[in-house]
């Protein structure tokens, strides 16, 4: 459980981030380079044996499918609001 109240927001970045995560299930560039090279690299190959070959399979289409895949479902969210 994340859980975070208004005084322990240190910049806006981070309620842009934890939107951005809460609403697509992922947090614009949150891996370096080298890392989403490897998740690429891994997801396409998964892709291609789940039979999701599709023509113009690139990188944008490979990154979507680890989120909707692999990151989206395992996410759980709790909100609490207090006082």
């Amino acid at each position: 459980m994340f859980l975070f109240n208004d005084t322990q927001i240190k910049w806006d970045g981070m309620v842009e981030d934890i939107n951005n995560l809460l609403n697509s299930g992922e947090v614009p560039n949150l891996f370096a380079t080298d890392e989403k090279a490897e998740i690429l690299e891994k997801t396409q190959n998964v892709a291609k044996t789940a039979g999701m070959a599709i023509k113009d399979w690139g990188p944008n289409e490979t990154f979507a499918y680890f989120v909707e895949v692999r990151c989206t479902p395992a996410l759980r969210a709790g909100l609490c609001f207090a006082n």
